[in-house]
């Protein structure tokens, strides 16, 4: 767990109140499972459209695309 929050990138999240160590890494858990879940979609959805896009326009995308997927 401290390897993976001195890397770079990482920011420490604000404590809360009402949640106990375990909880808050739980509940960072299920959020980044619901981040992985809209991202599958985008890729997903990613995949259909540039199957359907021309030489030109997947060149495009491919120089543009990768810095505005979160």
């Amino acid at each position: 767990v401290w390897d993976l929050a001195g890397r770079p990138g990482m920011t420490a999240a604000a404590p809360s109140d009402d949640l106990n160590a375990v909880q808050f890494a739980q509940q960072r858990a299920t959020q980044a499972q619901d981040h992985a879940r809209r991202l599958q979609a985008v890729s997903d959805a990613l995949a259909k459209l540039y199957d359907t896009m021309t030489p030109e326009q997947r060149h495009t995308a491919d120089q543009n695309l990768p810095a505005v997927i979160p």
